[in-house]
């Protein structure tokens, strides 16, 4: 598995496993532990595949995000991933 899937894996995990309801760059970066490049492309990645819903809003760099939801499809793949 390529480093950009692995990342989304993680990050779609931690929403999910957690009950986060919305987080944003630094909490992402405060529970799996990767650096703001590495969030940004598994954000935009989780994005693409529809299993996250991505708020925009100045002033949040290093992040190219404000903050990130879980969607029903972004639940379903996690609980695929679970099987």
């Amino acid at each position: 598995m390529n480093p950009i899937e692995e990342n989304a894996k993680k990050i779609l995990m931690a929403l999910v496993e957690k009950g986060i309801e919305e987080a944003e760059g630094e909490q992402i970066k405060q529970i799996v532990g990767l650096n703001p490049e590495e969030i940004n492309d598994a954000v935009a990645y989780l994005k693409d595949l529809g299993a996250i819903e991505v708020y925009n809003w100045l002033g949040t760099a290093p992040y190219k995000f404000g903050s990130v939801t879980a969607t029903p499809q972004g639940k379903y793949l996690y609980y695929e991933m679970k099987k």
